[in-house]
């Protein structure tokens, strides 16, 4: 049986936190795809002066989203004219309950909520396949150089692509609901998971060095 390599015992720990993370995403994107918000919701205050409404019946797939709504077409508007499936946050800000939604819109909410999880699922992979490597005293390997340089580009486009295409279908699902006449669309231009691609590609030139040091030192002995 091969002995693990000395100095190694952090990356067990490194291993086991990763695996944990992998299974909790996995599990809550099961839990999104499959669930459904029930019969009743209760929609509350919608405003300040606003008296408190009943519970608003929906149907079993309702869902709710939060919307920023067009402060113009909302200063023509009070609070209680809003539809009742309105319900504002803030001054501006609104959470909008689709209580009985198509077929569309049921796969688009739920691809919209397995989006962010798909990508972090890849690099959770990829990550495990690194550490794996490194357990084995064999970082610096062209196998590694490969993830790493994969994980860049699921970090960075997959996260980037992710967020606008998340961004579309919760403007699409808005302009579909009741506060269609009131909701402001809106894009956020997501730099994180970008800068975080570059460098884990930084990273993995860093490895690709190493990995050919490696092989110098291995075609002197």
């Amino acid at each position: 049986m091969s002995q693990q390599p000395r100095g190694t015992k952090w990356l067990d720990h490194v291993h086991t936190l990763l695996v944990v993370a992998l299974v909790v995403v996995i599990a809550s994107s099961i839990a999104s795809l499959a669930g459904y918000t029930g019969a009743r919701l209760n929609v509350g205050d919608r405003g300040a002066d606003a008296e408190v409404l009943p519970a608003l019946d929906v149907g079993p797939f309702a869902m709710t989203l939060g919307a920023h709504l067009d402060r113009e077409k909302l200063a023509e508007t009070t609070a209680a004219q809003l539809p009742p499936e309105v319900r504002l946050s803030d001054t501006h800000e609104a959470t909008v309950v689709i209580t009985d939604p198509s077929l569309l819109d049921q796969v688009l909410y739920r691809v919209d909520g397995v989006l962010g999880p798909a990508v972090a699922i890849g690099a959770l992979v990829l990550l495990l396949l690194v550490v794996r490597a490194a357990r084995r005293g064999d970082p610096f390997q062209p196998a590694n150089v490969r993830r790493l340089r994969l994980l860049a580009l699921v970090v960075g486009a997959g996260g980037f692509v992710a967020s606008m295409a998340s961004d579309l279908i919760r403007n699409e699902l808005l302009l579909r609901s009741a506060a269609q006449d009131y909701v402001n669309p809106r894009f956020v231009l997501a730099l994180t998971p970008v800068v975080m691609g570059f460098l884990i590609l930084a990273l993995a030139e860093v490895f690709a060095h190493g990995a050919r040091l490696r092989e110098d030192v291995a075609g002197l002995v």
